[in-house]
């Protein structure tokens, strides 16, 4: 199992990072639905998609660097819905749906279980701020 980890993290991290990368190449997607079109030309237009790609491409060296990855899951979390969302709901059935967003949001989850135990201090219904030292 760990080893199924592993290679989960590095294909996933390769994805993001590729994904990020593809916003400076000039045959970037802008979606295949008139609403996908707009969506993705408004993201473009409003420099949201630049944080977005820097985002992917963070997240995914971090992950292929095996650094902070409970973290790096974290951060990189919104943008697997936004692009399943996309995918799975605005574009379907234009696309391949299951592969971008599905794929994206399933090995996302995956490895958030994976990586469980290191969010499980957060999961508590009830909390306290932690005492400061002085």
């Amino acid at each position: 199992m760990k080893y199924a980890v592993v290679a989960l993290r590095i294909v996933f991290g390769v994805w993001f990072v590729m994904s990020g990368y593809r916003y400076w190449q000039p045959d970037m997607p802008m979606g295949r639905t008139p609403v996908a079109m707009e969506l993705m030309t408004a993201l473009v237009n409003s420099d949201l998609m630049l944080i977005v790609k820097v985002v992917e491409l963070v997240v995914g060296l971090m992950l292929l660097a095996n650094v902070w990855v409970p973290l790096a899951l974290v951060i990189g979390f919104p943008v697997t819905l936004v692009v399943a969302y996309v995918c799975l709901i605005v574009e379907w059935p234009a696309t391949r749906p299951l592969i971008g967003g599905g794929l994206t949001l399933l090995f996302h989850v995956l490895l958030l279980f994976a990586y469980l135990d290191y969010y499980r201090p957060m999961l508590q219904l009830k909390s306290r701020p932690l005492k400061l030292a002085t």
